[in-house]
């Protein structure tokens, strides 16, 4: 089970290559964990081999389409002086987390049976992340977004999940924010 999901995250590097440059990498993070925390849901339904294996090659994909969005962000936007501080700082987030995580399914096992311990963490982490990737900060690109007016609630879904104001106008722009970035590196 451990190697479907990491096959996954292989598929999902391979993925990630394919996103187009003007994309936004900030948002990706929300949206992947969102429909990582909904293929969970779903494993949690499964009561097949092939489809469970099946669901987590998907969430394996999603997994990497959220870590390493959050990673290169997180080496972005600390200093040179305090990037090695930062990252340990994450990395004790990301990693301690996980056993602290455990330990409260572990928990609420004496409580409720395991399918439902998955499908309340899980679905605290589909609200959790619905939440950011409707209300977020784009403080991490500095393109200019184009002006889409008032959002209705539908709107702003679907500006969260396609990130279309960041979107270049003309394909002679999408040249332009790319060469900017190679020289940013």
């Amino acid at each position: 089970m451990l190697s479907a999901i990491g096959l996954g995250s292989i598929l999902g590097a391979f993925l990630l290559s394919c996103i187009p440059a003007y994309y936004p990498r900030h948002h990706l993070i929300p949206l992947a964990m969102c429909v990582f925390a909904a293929i969970g849901l779903l494993f949690s339904l499964s009561t097949t081999p092939a489809l469970s294996l099946s669901i987590l090659i998907a969430s394996g994909c999603f997994w990497l389409l959220s870590l390493n969005p959050s990673n290169t962000a997180n080496q972005l936007l600390a200093t040179d002086a305090n990037r090695g501080r930062v990252l340990s700082v994450m990395l004790l987030a990301q990693q301690g987390g996980m056993p602290l995580g455990h330990r409260c399914a572990g928990f609420l096992t004496h409580y409720m049976s395991q399918p439902w311990v998955l499908r309340l963490m899980l679905g605290t982490l589909l609200v959790v992340m619905v939440s950011f990737l409707l209300v977020r900060e784009p403080a991490i690109d500095a393109m200019p977004h184009r002006k889409l007016g008032k959002l209705t609630f539908w709107g702003n879904f679907w500006e969260a999940i396609t990130a279309h104001s960041h979107r270049p106008a003309y394909p002679a722009e999408i040249a332009v924010s790319s060469e900017r970035e190679r020289t940013s590196v």
